[in-house]
């Protein structure tokens, strides 16, 4: 992988998530990793089946790749929500982000 992959969930033609990333190393190592750069589902798919697929896709890019996955969340609201989805998926949660309080 040079540059890095797309992956979209579409219904009935329509696009309703996606999910890109790219390999790239944390700045204390050299070992890559696939990571994401969005993640997105529209607000009324977000019950659906489509984050897990997209994220079973990206997990399958990796392994054919033989890179280990990371994602995440950068953004507030509904933090524990997505800190669960990301565990029933086999993640494990390796930090946090913080922004300045307002």
């Amino acid at each position: 992988m040079e540059t890095g992959i797309v992956i979209v969930a579409e219904v009935e033609g329509k696009i309703i998530g996606s999910l890109g990333g790219v390999a790239s190393c944390d700045w204390w190592s050299d070992e890559k990793a696939l990571g994401d750069m969005w993640f997105y589902v529209t607000p009324d798919k977000r019950n659906s089946r489509a984050a897990v697929k997209l994220v079973k896709c990206f997990i399958k890019i990796g392994k054919e790749i033989k890179m280990k996955v990371k994602l995440g969340h950068y953004y507030s609201g509904d933090i524990e929500r997505k800190d669960k989805f990301f565990n029933r998926l086999g993640f494990v949660k390796t930090g946090s982000l913080y922004t300045e309080g307002n």
